[in-house]
């Protein structure tokens, strides 16, 4: 399957010469493709999420990507907290990661190339009162974002989630494509997206601001033991 037409590749080649600038590294959580199905291990969107990966890092010698079997790499499953397939992790020197569960299509794959992007520059895109406000977090917040691919609304908070994240180190942004994982959907209620779920506590359904994220976040008073170092040991 073709996933860029040849102007789709000039494009992104012309974006990415001009807008990355620290490497790119992508951690691919997948299985290995196989002729028998192992009741359990099925994954029919891994093929897919990794041909994509597979193209984007030919566009730009500052990518890269390393591939995962998630049944046997317990070990990186483990420092990454991954805990579905597929999932992409996406990294650069000095800057927060980033994971995405499922295909980043449609109206995510604009957000996936942003956080990139952003995270490569070394850019924030929050006003300056909200990252004063994010700085005052003294404690692990994770935020998980239940989107689909054809939402425009959901595309606008998964930004926000990922912006939040790069401000800190102590924020983790889950990116949940929902139609990739229907247990998801059932364990967490979602009948709409986009879903923001904070620290599996607080649950907000539909479009949030910069402002209500961060009040929530603020408030969401979840103590933990664990440091910043500890999760990137």
């Amino acid at each position: 399957m073709v996933l860029f037409t040849d102007q789709n590749r000039k494009e992104l080649k012309r974006r990415f010469r001009k807008d990355l600038k620290k490497e790119i590294l992508f951690s691919l959580f997948t299985t290995n493709p196989s002729l028998l199905t192992i009741p359990g291990r099925e994954c029919p969107d891994c093929p897919q999420a990794q041909q994509l990966l597979e193209e984007i890092c030919g566009l730009s010698p500052k990518i890269h990507l390393k591939i995962h079997n998630y049944f046997d790499a317990l070990e990186p499953r483990r420092e990454y907290a991954i805990d579905k397939i597929p999932a992409i992790v996406t990294e650069s020197e000095g800057a927060n990661r980033l994971v995405f569960y499922g295909i980043p299509q449609g109206y995510q794959f604009p957000v996936f190339l942003d956080g990139m992007e952003r995270m490569s520059r070394d850019v924030r895109s929050l006003a300056n009162t909200t990252r004063k406000g994010f700085s005052k977090i003294e404690r692990l917040v994770t935020l998980r974002i239940f989107v689909s691919s054809n939402s425009m609304t959901a595309a606008s908070v998964a930004k926000l989630a990922q912006a939040a994240a790069l401000e800190s180190h102590l924020i983790s942004a889950e990116i949940i494509d929902i139609n990739g994982f229907p247990d998801l959907r059932r364990a967490y209620n979602v009948s709409t997206v986009p879903k923001t779920i904070i620290n599996d506590i607080v649950h907000i359904d539909g479009m949030i601001s910069e402002g209500l994220l961060l009040e929530k976040v603020l408030a969401s008073g979840i103590s933990s033991t664990e440091t910043v170092e500890q999760r990137f040991k």
